[in-house]
């Protein structure tokens, strides 16, 4: 996860691996007295059930991290799936996952399947 926060990593091949994050677009600095940090805002700002406002949706919406406050987008589920499925192949009890470059035009195709 930490890799995911971070937006880059480095591959197997020991290069710099970036996992296509809208990270710094939707980068917001939070302060509070002397203390502050950076967080990626949420990319939906509508109502809980909704929104025909095209306003309420980020521009980013395909490779944000957040949709809204508590819930990560699709793009961060299929990284997610990356990595757990990593993870069980390391264990023996799977196939290993595809490339890293594999995975992000897997995660970036339109094409994906609907749920």
């Amino acid at each position: 996860m930490d890799q995911i926060l971070a937006g880059r990593a480095p591959d197997s091949s020991g290069r710099s691996f970036d996992y296509g994050f809208a990270l710094r677009d939707l980068e917001t600095e939070v302060r509070h007295h002397r203390n502050h940090a950076n967080f990626q805002q949420r990319c939906y700002s509508g109502g809980y059930l909704g929104s025909l406002d095209a306003s309420s949706v980020c521009a980013q919406s395909d490779t944000a991290m957040f949709w809204d406050v508590v819930h990560p987008t699709s793009y961060t589920h299929c990284w997610l799936a990356y990595f757990v499925q990593r993870e069980m192949a390391r264990a023996g009890l799977v196939a290993p996952p595809s490339s890293l470059d594999g995975q992000r035009a897997y995660c970036t195709a339109r094409n994906q399947p609907a749920w």
